[in-house]
């Protein structure tokens, strides 16, 4: 069985890790289509990475996700802010919580993350083609499962072919703001 991932970031690496511990014998390929996979997480949190929150002091999600605190409720009962502290602990990332709830490695480094999702994907066999744009499912028809982790689309354009596929495609707008 063979799954391609598309998109070269944390959530599609995070996917790799977890689908290769779960099913080690799952052939696993990250498709990213710039140069360098985990960009945005070298930068995110000042270059710290805010890898999550404790939410210790959110009393009713509205609050901070106003646009999608059902959703998020839901599945934070799946895999919540204490499953992902504990998830890279479990990996060999020590993380420390902030008097703002905010959750970095301990390092104040973003590749405490990069290099822990780069070692288990190598450690996995992971394969990870940077610089490989899909844009269609005729460049994936070899594999079984495709699973797309794009992050956030700036121009609906990107999202093209998967509104070419039936998926209804709502335009995105940015999650958080500074």
């Amino acid at each position: 069985m063979r799954t391609a991932i598309v998109g070269g970031g944390a959530a599609g690496f995070f996917l790799a890790v977890n689908l290769k511990e779960m099913c080690p014998l799952m052939e696993v390929c990250i498709f990213e289509k710039s140069q360098k996979v985990l960009a945005k997480v070298e930068v995110s949190g000042g270059g710290r990475c805010n890898c999550t929150n404790s939410f210790a002091a959110v009393t009713d999600l509205q609050q901070v996700y106003p646009r999608g605190h059902r959703l998020l409720k839901r599945l934070f009962n799946g895999f919540g802010p204490r499953d992902a502290y504990e998830w890279f602990e479990r990996h060999g990332v020590p993380l420390v919580t902030q008097l703002d709830n905010c959750v970095f490695p301990k390092a104040q480094d973003a590749h405490a993350i990069i290099d822990c999702f780069l070692t288990m994907a190598r450690r996995q066999e992971v394969t990870i083609k940077p610089h490989a744009n899909v844009s269609s499912l005729e460049a994936l028809k070899d594999f079984d499962f495709v699973c797309v982790t794009t992050g956030g689309q700036p121009r609906l354009a990107g999202l093209q072919w998967l509104a070419d596929l039936g998926h209804e495609i709502i335009p995105p707008v940015p999650s958080l703001f500074t």
